[in-house]
């Protein structure tokens, strides 16, 4: 059987067989299946930015010490998908998270925020109300504000942190907010979509 590398990552579902014959002998198997495959992330594309500097997906901060600089993205998020960023420094405080709208550069305005604190760290935020603090992070860990379904949920490095009890509706964007000069979100990746699904017949 021959599958392609992307469908051996997907989840399968057998669905049917059928056999082509000529006369009483069995020529070929077709195997029905349904899959879903995770769409992949893409890096963020920015807009309404206030007092930081662009590098293609990552922003830092070239304004004073206050929550007066942020962004947003232009992609949305209309069903499944997440925001995530790569921590490249543990000493300044910024915000990533997700929101229906950008209405301001301060953290209190993000509806569903996950910050990197100044001293080390992580807590979530939803519309500035603190929800809790969940350890310390470190230089590369993966920071993640997910949603699937109505249920939001904050992750590092894949593993939850907290899940929201707020439910989501509606399309949602990316959410930037940033306290110190020279802070950065490095590396921002969007996933907008939730797993691509579809039926692959697989001929043996």
């Amino acid at each position: 059987m021959n599958i392609s590398a992307d469908i051996r990552k997907a989840k399968c579902y057998k669905l049917n067989a059928v056999g082509l014959y000529r006369g009483a002998t069995l020529m070929l198997v077709f195997l029905l299946y349904w899959a879903e495959v995770e769409a992949a992330a893409e890096p963020v594309v920015w807009t309404d930015t206030v007092g930081v500097s662009v590098s293609g997906n990552t922003i830092t901060k070239t304004a004073g010490n206050a929550w007066n600089a942020g962004a947003a993205s232009t992609q949305s998020i209309s069903a499944d998908g997440y925001v995530e960023h790569t921590a490249k420094m543990i000493d300044k405080a910024r915000f990533i998270g997700l929101s229906t709208t950008n209405a301001s550069v301060a953290f209190t305005t993000i509806h569903y925020g996950l910050i990197t604190a100044a001293n080390g760290d992580v807590s979530v935020y939803e519309s500035g109300t603190l929800r809790g603090t969940f350890g310390a992070y470190a230089i590369n860990d993966v920071l993640r504000v997910e949603r699937v379904g109505t249920t939001v949920y904050y992750k590092k490095n894949g593993a939850i942190l907290y899940t929201s009890a707020v439910p989501s509706s509606g399309s949602l964007i990316l959410d930037a907010s940033l306290y110190h000069t020279a802070g950065s979100l490095f590396g921002v990746m969007i996933e907008t979509g939730g797993p691509l699904k579809g039926a692959i017949i697989v001929v043996e």
